[in-house]
């Protein structure tokens, strides 16, 4: 299924309508006067075999900053380096990509042994010296609001008058919708996201040696926010730094306004909405989100095991076999994931996490999924999962995967999902467009049942269009109830500025979900979901805070001299 002329032109429009705030305008300046033919580069190119727009320059300083701030796919035979594969970098920067990436990237042969085609593998790429310091000096300088640059190389002067983009159903984007509902910033907590900046450089230095830095209040604050420190791995405790520096930069926009990050969402096929960028608050490490919105006056709400519920009750709802696994994990959440914790010797959180996987489609029988197309096999969510919890060593992820596979609680919740997945799907409602068939949830969303291949899509995938759907319908009633006080989505849940009743908000869901589902096939049932609430509280701080909050640079903030 090749995506036709118009599509290209409609994805093309789509894409060319988000908005980024990352491009400062002393960036644009310094690489205009620093590196060499970078000025010569134009902003766009146009096709006009498909009538679009190519944003050169726009896309080139997304691919540096993304490099910059660790939103990176790592080299499969070097991790020091990152990938980037030549088609991506054509279709972003056009036939003359080579001559480009040349002005910011050190470009390394992965070895004289190796073959790109038949091992599957790209150049190794790293970022100058020259321009890392040049984004360290814009990104790490003074505190203080700054302009940004979007595409064509224009200040943004305007906030956008959207809040979500819409998709049309099966396809790609018409138009922008207009959401009046809730606002399109967040405003964040700004002494503690600069207090994140000192934590998060505190801890890997002292993890890498340097006992001199105590982190004695460190650990003390992740624990406030039910964070163990002992479980973020090197490589997460970095990460961890650059998104602290990424996110009070984005809270420093003029148009914006200081301590205000934009938050844009896309609404996908399914009806879930998802943030927009790389770093949004939905992508968030939770710890991190919990202190940058923490003293604020938000409440979190969570749907408990909100899949596995919507899974277990429209199995129930359509006749399917009972699910005796899945019904005990529902009713006894926190003990199941606790006992599989202790029977595999796994980290309750990470349990927590691979029990999310296993129900978004990740297999416990192979490690890897085998991708036809690229002609290779890629780990598989849990194993990835899995790689970040033992630090990258690939032998104990292993281990643990094959352990974890074995548990009799974890494979029975496994079974249930399979025979869910096997039954619900003579259920759906297919529906017929321009003679192609479509998949249509209970909020009246459609998806191909075909992937690009032309071929049959997974079972997992499939059902996850349905249980995002009810998700997203329950989500409604709940945007639909707060109207202003509603802050932001994340998935099976929400923050709101309002301290509701969850007793009620079960109800609305539960009338509501009943309307949807006699209107979707007849059936006579609702959807019945436990709603937690949580006040996001400030983190204790002392004297010593407001040494830290009171430099004047970024760069002073985190303790660097």
């Amino acid at each position: 299924m090749a995506p036709t002329k118009r599509n290209k032109l409609n994805r093309n429009r789509y894409d060319r309508k988000k908005v980024s705030t990352n491009i400062h305008e002393e960036l644009l300046v310094a690489l205009e006067t620093q590196i060499k033919g970078f000025a010569d580069i134009v902003w766009i190119s146009k096709s006009k075999t498909y009538n679009t727009v190519k944003d050169i320059k726009y896309n080139l300083i997304q691919i540096v900053l993304l490099e910059y701030n660790g939103h990176r796919k790592k080299h499969n035979m070097d991790d020091r380096y990152s990938s980037f594969s030549s088609k991506y970098l054509q279709v972003e920067l056009g036939v003359q990509y080579e001559k480009m990436m040349s002005m910011f990237f050190v470009k390394t042969h992965p070895g004289q042994s190796v073959s790109m085609i038949r091992d599957n593998t790209t150049l190794k790429y790293k970022l100058k010296k020259e321009i890392v310091e040049i984004c360290d000096k814009v990104y790490l300088g003074e505190y203080k609001l700054h302009g940004v640059i979007t595409r064509g190389g224009k200040k943004l002067n305007t906030l956008p008058e959207y809040t979500i983009r819409g998709r049309l159903n099966g396809g790609i984007v018409a138009k922008n919708r207009k959401n009046d509902q809730f606002k399109n910033y967040v405003r964040l907590n700004e002494d503690n996201m600069v207090l994140m900046l000192r934590m998060w450089r505190d801890l890997y230095r002292n993890r890498h040696g340097n006992k001199s830095i105590k982190i004695k209040r460190w650990v003390n604050i992740l624990k406030e926010v039910g964070k163990d420190y002992r479980d973020i791995s090197d490589e997460g405790l970095d990460r961890r730094n650059k998104h602290a520096i990424e996110l009070i930069n984005n809270t420093l926009v003029d148009i914006v306004g200081q301590g205000r990050l934009l938050q844009l969402y896309t609404e996908k096929d399914s009806g879930r909405l998802y943030g927009d960028e790389k770093l949004n608050l939905q992508t968030l490490p939770r710890e991190m989100r919990y202190i940058a919105m923490g003293g604020m006056n938000y409440y979190e709400y969570d749907i408990e095991n909100c899949h596995y519920s919507i899974i277990y009750q429209l199995n129930q709802m359509w006749g399917g076999k009972p699910l005796d696994a899945i019904s005990r994990y529902i009713k006894d959440t926190k003990d199941t994931r606790q006992l599989i914790s202790i029977g595999t010797g796994v980290d309750y959180n990470i349990i927590k996490t691979i029990l999310i996987d296993i129900v978004y489609g990740a297999g416990i029988k192979q490690k890897h999924t085998y991708d036809e197309k690229k002609g290779k096999s890629f780990d598989n969510a849990i194993l990835n999962t899995l790689l970040e919890y033992t630090n990258d060593n690939r032998d104990d992820a292993i281990k643990l995967f094959d352990t974890i596979a074995g548990n009799k609680r974890v494979s029975a919740i496994y079974n249930d999902l399979e025979s869910a997945r096997n039954f619900l799907k003579s259920k759906y409602r297919i529906k017929t467009l321009r003679n192609k068939d479509y998949l249509e949830n209970t909020i009246g969303k459609i998806t191909s049942i075909l992937d690009y291949k032309g071929e049959k899509r997974s079972r997992g995938a499939m059902l996850s269009h349905i249980t995002q759907g009810i998700e997203s319908a329950a989500l409604r009633v709940i945007l639909e109830e707060e109207g202003k006080y509603f802050v932001m989505p994340h998935h099976d849940g929400w923050v709101s500025m309002k301290d509701n009743n969850t007793d009620i908000l079960e109800a609305l869901v539960r009338g509501k979900t009943a309307e949807m589902m006699r209107n979707y096939d007849g059936t006579d049932g609702h959807f019945s979901f436990t709603i937690t609430k949580k006040k996001l509280n400030d983190i204790t701080k002392g004297d010593w805070a407001d040494k830290i909050t009171s430099r004047k640079t970024i760069k002073e903030m985190m303790g660097v001299n």
